[in-house]
């Protein structure tokens, strides 16, 4: 959860950085969310919001940092997220300028459509309107993207099948309009992941998400080796064994030293097929060694 978020996270507060990056210690706090201290980052932006007037560019920079670091410190304690939710909501209400509103607004609702701690209890109507609401007001940004990926995950969460078409079917329809979007990859993957499994079982569905994810290019979150071991294991259940073998060679020729590099061997020789020789990443360093 926590790598996913920090992507947007850390893009969302860039672009919000940049209006009030003058004072030092704005850039200070988003320095330690850039490199997860969110320990830290809490402390300074607690001293920002007292020192900078209420509603200046400084203040909201440093009140949803001071939400953001709340929201992500470690360990979860039910304190920080009720002072993270009401920061959000805090400029939610005051309807500060963008991009700190559909930021706010994106990360109350990962608050309300996630179990955090012991006794925390899920308010997916809440996060529903939210996402929502920032793709409506902001329909082709970055922040839209992630709303309708986060929009998704909640309803696929039902594990109907109808809902999960419909909300796989909205996601498709998305990204024929916004193919290049920054989450465009992770967006496939959520499709491929979600169409493989019950309750749809779309084991061709999938494999064609999973490369269109491939084709544009996956974030370093998402380990290339790991979609293609998963891609092989769906083919082998929908029978096309030649497709696994296919990407199980993917593995050991693309991927330098993958854990899945000999288990992919394995399953190649079991579907009948010859595999390739594991790559040494180390060979010509060896090799030129006098």
């Amino acid at each position: 959860m926590h790598r996913a978020v920090t992507v947007h996270i850390v893009v969302g507060l860039a672009a919000l950085a940049t209006q009030a990056m003058a004072a030092e210690d704005i850039a200070a706090i988003f320095d330690d969310i850039a490199h997860l201290d969110m320990r830290r980052a809490s402390l300074t932006a607690a001293r920002a919001v007292k020192a900078h007037p209420k509603g200046s560019p400084e203040w909201t920079t440093a009140t949803l940092c001071l939400a953001v670091s709340l929201h992500h410190r470690q360990p979860d304690i039910k304190r920080d997220k009720e002072k993270a939710a009401a920061l959000y909501d805090e400029l939610i209400a005051s309807q500060v300028p963008p991009p700190a509103l559909p930021l706010a607004m994106i990360m109350r609702g990962r608050l309300a459509d996630q179990i955090d701690y012991a006794g925390d209890t899920l308010d997916t109507a809440t996060a529903v309107g939210l996402y929502e609401r920032v793709m409506q007001d902001w329909p082709d940004t970055f922040f839209a993207d992630v709303a309708i990926y986060h929009l998704t995950e909640v309803e696929l969460s039902s594990m109907d099948a109808e809902a999960t078409r419909v909300a796989l079917d909205r996601l498709r329809a998305w990204l024929a309009r916004r193919p290049n979007n920054p989450m465009a990859p992770v967006q496939w993957t959520l499709i491929g992941t979600s169409s493989f499994r019950p309750p749809l079982e779309d084991y061709a569905g999938a494999i064609e998400a999973f490369e269109k994810a491939i084709a544009i290019g996956l974030p370093e979150q998402i380990p290339l080796d790991a979609i293609y071991w998963r891609m092989g294991g769906i083919a082998e259940k929908s029978g096309t064994n030649d497709k696994a073998i296919q990407f199980y060679r993917k593995i050991i020729t693309e991927v330098a030293r993958s854990s899945f590099g000999f288990e992919a061997q394995l399953r190649i020789r079991a579907l009948g097929g010859d595999p390739p020789e594991l790559i040494d990443p180390f060979a010509e360093t060896v090799e030129a060694r006098p």
